[in-house]
């Protein structure tokens, strides 16, 4: 029932009542559309008719602010809906998030105060469940196969877990192949100079398995830089994050907040061409923070070059007091960022 609510089509129109009274039930499976407390109360419908408890809940979206129980005001944006297991464990659903599987919520949904109404026209704030950064994993794999002269053929392969599946899936539904190749190409080309995509493969929009899988191929023109009788190698494409400005400020007086909990796998592997022979690998690194654990190591076996590579980030909240201790992490990690693989022509 949560599923085929889902498919039904998400359109807000909030003129008049609009914005705050549903339409019935019967209406929505009429026009086969509604806004989200349409498609909530006919989800309860729904269970009703199955003698499946569930109530209406009215949200503010985290993106939007929070509630505060002490200060009673109407000032919500969004409803979904708590339903009850034979367990009488809860469930918190929410029918517009269509690539949201069941049981989970979108980040802007969870672990946020949120009002619950009954049916005997009381209610109470509660809180939803929210996820882990074990449950937000993001795996980059990649093979480099460096050639004499600087280039290398590329196969990249990303599995997204968690709320990092449901995020994939909206950023590429609506995408051509060429967009989605451009798409690709985005997520290498500060590291990876005159990048071509050759191939691209996605997972089923439409079937909502625990992980989405994207995986491209390609070449990149120069990911070297030669230095006398030396080549410094650029291996690791992916980033943390697309924007570190966050962390230009010596104080900070709020808190820092992300979207959700999440956990970074990279694993890098550089073939090396004939002729080619190791001359220094970066250190180890581990860097540990409260809720943030860092850690990389480069290693060769055989005629290959392996990075492994390890981020998470426990909590979606960085208080202000923990501001300069999360600064010298990342400066930390910065500092070393950019070694190079340096190798030597034989």
């Amino acid at each position: 029932m949560y599923d085929y609510v889902k498919k039904i089509r998400y359109v807000a129109i909030s003129l008049g009542s609009g914005s705050i009274k549903p339409n019935a039930p019967a209406e929505i499976l009429k026009k086969q559309y509604g806004d989200c407390k349409d498609k909530s109360i006919l989800l309860i419908s729904l269970l009703k008719a199955v003698d499946i408890e569930s109530k209406p809940v009215l949200v503010l979206t985290s993106d939007e602010g929070h509630i505060d129980p002490n200060f009673p005001s109407w000032n919500f944006n969004h409803m979904i809906v708590q339903a009850s297991g034979t367990d009488k464990e809860k469930y918190w659903l929410d029918p517009t998030a269509k690539y949201t599987s069941f049981g989970t919520l979108p980040s802007v949904c969870e672990d946020i105060n949120v009002l619950v109404l009954n049916a005997d026209y009381t209610s109470q704030i509660e809180t939803t469940t929210g996820s882990k950064a074990e449950d937000n994993i993001r795996e980059f794999s990649l093979k480099l196969d460096l050639k004499d002269g600087g280039s290398a053929d590329f196969n990249a392969e990303i599995k997204f877990h968690g709320t990092s599946n449901s995020n994939i899936r909206y950023s590429i539904e609506d995408k051509t192949d060429k967009e989605l190749k451009e798409y690709c190409k985005s997520l290498i080309a500060d590291e990876f100079t005159n990048t071509e995509i050759t191939n691209c493969e996605i997972s089923d929009l439409d079937s909502l398995s625990s992980v989405y899988c994207l995986k491209f191929k390609g070449s990149a023109g120069n990911i070297v830089q030669n230095q006398g009788d030396l080549v410094l190698v650029a291996s690791d494409p992916f980033k943390f994050f697309e924007n570190t400005s966050w962390l230009l400020k010596d104080k900070r007086d709020y808190p820092i907040k992300f979207d959700y909990p999440f956990s970074l796998k990279k694993i890098i592997t550089i073939n090396l061409p004939s002729g080619y022979s190791v001359r220094n690998l970066p250190g180890k690194m581990i860097e540990v923070t409260g809720d943030l654990d860092y850690s990389k190591d480069v290693s060769k076996k055989d005629n290959s070059i392996v990075l492994n590579e390890k981020f998470r980030m426990g909590n979606s909240i960085i208080p202000a007091s923990k501001y300069d201790e999360t600064k010298t992490f990342f400066e930390a990690i910065k500092n070393r960022y950019g070694q190079k693989i340096i190798l030597m022509k034989n």
